[in-house]
């Protein structure tokens, strides 16, 4: 079978949502918000999927404006049971056009609770203000989620 590793950007359907769940559900490896019809986009890109900015967890608790992201689908062998698990990594763009990552699943999930409420970030009128909490899960584990800043 072959792997089909096309990045899903902006422009690429009007339905972006449904798109973000075929990488959960696809062989899609790629999303990205950022529109890339010129140079400065691409770049950015590129330099954000190779090295962000920051960690979210270096920035808890402090108000960005949300611009754009970009999610990463890749696979990471758990050493205990030998199984290849897929895992999602999240970077988030603010304004500034600083750029922050994460693989928590916590915030990849309450990333899509804003796309399902507010829309693609393309559709934004502004930068979303937000935030980026730790909180606890049941299991006893800890997440991150996305608290906007009213």
């Amino acid at each position: 079978m072959e792997e089909n590793t096309e990045m899903v950007v902006n422009n690429t359907s009007s339905n972006e949502l449904s798109i973000l769940g075929e990488i959960d559900k696809s062989n899609r490896r790629t999303y990205s918000s950022l529109n890339l019809d010129n140079a400065h986009n691409k770049k950015l890109l590129l330099k954000v999927s190779q090295n962000a900015d920051k960690r979210v967890a270096d920035i808890l608790n402090t108000p960005i404006k949300l611009k754009d992201v970009f999610i990463q689908k890749y696979d990471k062998v758990d050493e205990e049971t030998g199984e290849v698990l897929t895992k999602t990594r999240t970077i988030l763009i603010d304004s500034n056009n600083n750029s922050y990552a994460t693989a928590s699943k916590g915030l990849y999930n309450s990333l899509l609770k804003i796309f399902a409420i507010l829309g693609m970030p393309d559709t934004w009128e502004e930068p979303l203000n937000i935030k980026i909490v730790e909180t606890a899960m049941k299991n006893g584990g800890k997440t991150y989620v996305i608290e906007p800043i009213i």
